[in-house]
């Protein structure tokens, strides 16, 4: 990618016969190559011929990945057939194509090796998460890091994003130290965050902001820091090699997917209006509005707010009956709340219904357009009773 010192004007992020040009017109785009140790990396989209090599690299680095991967009632064999990878392929291209998400294999000397993505990319509020896996065999070789910082900058300098966040689980120690060497940021320690290894884990937030990088970005400084050639890289349109998958059943199997998909995205249109439930609780004449937003099935969560709270008991009343509703009504999981530091009405009202702080957000968007700093608050359904 091109190094470039400061993020680009808003003119030339969306102009057309730029990098940014490639990004938002959703072409498949090339990253690199980018010296690493001993080698070059290139970032590229995945095709379906990858297949083989994605499960061969899975499967002998099974036990360290495993300990922080999503629980699964398959065996880790079976969540490596030419039918999953095809589907994540395809998964990964409908997410760059409405924007909200990029993938790269990484390519170190022409070999696969792991991948990197930006998901959740959210234009709105310019921010994404970040997650990396690498081969254990060439973790020497500095590529995870290498790529993370890649595709950092392409977020902040071509996406127009101001931060970008990581969630790492807390057993993973390795991953904690080395995001904090990129330049990461603890944030909070988010309680059973994530279904891990057959049980709930905590998750410690890492954050790394557009303004906090070094002059030359994120690439640059790690190189240096490497001894290696800090060139310029390039981003490029990707060289076609849409391949379908070789096994017929399997592209059977991947358009049935498809038309899936299709059927349960105008399935959730049809219930968007139904979604974000709103309540007005009324204690001696203070009527609150509170909610649920942004439920997340994949982590059995969503957030609870209310609006304008102007006594602790509307507010303690209102939290409460929000938290209800997403724990026994929506039988969620993890329920979470935010509020500017100071303000002790919404954190009383948290505290009283047995949401823990877990830490601060950084520079978070608010409902004024302006940007903030927020503590997170979250309970579990396993939580002990409030007090």
């Amino acid at each position: 990618m091109t190094i470039i010192h400061g993020t680009l004007p808003r003119s030339a992020r969306s102009g057309r016969g730029t990098p940014a040009a490639l990004v938002a017109s959703h072409a498949p785009i090339e990253l690199g190559p980018v010296p690493v140790v001993d080698g070059e990396l290139v970032l590229r989209p995945p095709r379906y011929d990858d297949h083989a090599r994605w499960r061969e690299v899975r499967l002998r680095n099974e036990r360290a990945i495993t300990r922080f991967w999503p629980t699964s009632d398959l065996s880790w064999a079976e969540q490596h057939t030419e039918w999953r990878w095809a589907r994540e392929v395809n998964d990964h291209r409908h997410e760059a194509a409405v924007g909200r998400g990029l993938s790269f294999v990484l390519e170190l000397d022409g070999s696969f090796v792991g991948q990197v993505t930006l998901s959740g990319i959210d234009t709105e509020t310019r921010t994404a998460e970040l997650g990396v896996w690498c081969d254990r065999a060439v973790a020497h070789r500095d590529v995870a890091t290498t790529a993370a910082c890649a595709v950092i900058d392409l977020a902040f300098d071509h996406l127009g994003l101001e931060l970008v966040t990581a969630p790492v689980s807390t057993s993973n120690v390795p991953a904690v130290v080395t995001a904090g060497h990129i330049g990461f940021t603890a944030e909070a320690t988010m309680r059973g965050y994530s279904h891990i290894s057959g049980t709930w884990g905590d998750h410690d937030l890492l954050s790394v902001l557009a303004s906090e990088r070094p002059a030359g970005g994120l690439l640059a400084d790690r190189l240096a820091s490497r001894q290696l050639e800090a060139r310029p890289a390039t981003v490029r349109r990707a060289r076609r090699a849409d391949h379908l998958p070789s096994s017929p059943a399997c592209r059977v199997a991947l358009a049935r997917y498809t038309a899936s998909r299709i059927k349960a995205r105008l399935h959730r249109g049809e219930q968007a209006q139904e979604s974000d439930p709103t309540f007005t609780v009324t204690v001696d004449g203070d009527a609150v509005t509170c909610g649920v937003r942004d439920v997340d099935p994949g982590h059995s969560a969503a957030e609870v707010f209310v609006l304008d709270p102007r006594t602790p008991a509307g507010a303690a009343a209102a939290v409460q009956h929000a938290v209800d509703h997403a724990t026994r009504t929506l039988g969620l999981h993890r329920v979470t709340a935010v509020a500017a530091p100071g303000d002790d009405l919404r954190a009383s009202a948290y505290a009283g219904a047995g949401l823990r702080r877990e830490g601060t957000l950084r520079s978070r968007l608010c409902a004024d357009g302006t940007r903030a700093d927020l503590d997170l608050w979250a309970r579990l359904d396993d939580d002990p009773p409030a007090s």
